[in-house]
C-alpha cells in the first residue's frame, strides 16, 4: 500500500489520508507504535518469567515439604535460598495490602476529643502536647494520594493512656484495619565475589 492510501485517524476520531499528514507527523506517529509494540511485547515477555519463576518456585516448596515428611497447604509464606555455591540469592515475600475503612474518621474524632478534655487537666499538659503531637502525626496525609501512613497510626493503639474516648479510638483502630489483598514480591541477586555484596537483578527500565 503506498503512503497516498495509507489512513491516518486523529484524536477525533476522523480518518486522515496520508497525504494531509505532515512527513513529521507521520514520523512521530511511527515511533510512537514501535516504543508502544516494544513495551507490549517486553510486558508480556515478564509475564512468563513472573509465571515460570512461580512454578519454579512451587517445585522448591514441593521438593522442601518431600523432604521434611510433611504435606503444603495454605498461603505461600517468606522463602529464601541459595545457589549451592551460596551465590545467587533468591527471595520470595507476600505482604499484605491494608486499608483503614470509614470508621478511621471517627478513632480521628476520639483522639482529638481525649486529647482536649486531658487538656483541662493542668496536671497533664506536658503529656498532653506529646499526645496531640503524635496524634497530628500519625493522622497528616502523606504523598500525593493523601494517604495516612498506616504504621504511625496503628502505633497510637499502643500508646497507654488512661481515657475511655482513647482506649475506644485504639480498639477501633484494631478493628478498622482491613486486609485487602496481597503482594508478591521476588527478589535475585547474585555475589560476584564471596566477600562482595551481593548485586539485585533490576527488572524496573526506570533503575536499569
Amino acid at each position: 500500500m503506498s503512503k497516498s492510501q495509507k489512513i491516518y485517524t486523529n484524536p477525533d476520531g476522523d480518518t486522515v489520508p496520508a497525504k494531509n499528514v505532515s512527513a513529521y507527523d507521520r514520523k512521530r506517529d511511527a515511533i510512537a507504535n514501535r516504543i508502544f509494540n516494544l513495551w507490549g511485547a517486553e510486558e508480556q515477555r515478564l509475564t512468563s518469567i513472573k509465571a515460570a519463576t512461580n512454578r519454579l518456585l512451587d517445585e522448591l516448596r514441593a521438593a522442601a515439604a518431600k523432604e521434611a515428611g510433611v504435606k503444603l497447604g495454605g498461603a505461600k509464606g517468606y522463602l529464601q535460598f541459595r545457589s549451592f555455591d551460596g551465590r545467587i540469592i533468591i527471595r520470595f515475600e507476600n505482604r499484605s495490602k491494608t486499608e483503614f475503612d470509614e470508621r478511621i474518621s471517627i478513632v480521628q474524632q476520639l483522639i482529638r476529643e481525649a486529647i482536649d478534655e486531658l487538656a483541662a487537666d493542668a496536671g497533664r499538659s506536658g503529656k498532653v502536647q506529646e499526645l496531640r503531637k503524635v496524634a497530628d502525626a500519625a493522622f497528616k496525609p502523606r504523598g500525593k494520594d493523601g494517604r495516612l501512613d498506616r504504621q504511625r497510626v496503628r502505633d497510637i493503639a499502643n500508646v497507654q493512656v488512661d481515657h475511655p474516648k482513647w482506649r475506644k479510638a485504639a480498639d477501633l483502630i484494631r478493628e478498622c484495619d482491613q486486609i485487602i489483598g496481597h503482594q508478591e514480591y521476588v527478589r535475585v541477586a547474585k555475589r560476584l565475589a564471596p566477600d562482595q555484596e551481593p548485586i539485585p537483578v533490576i527488572l524496573d527500565i526506570a533503575k536499569v
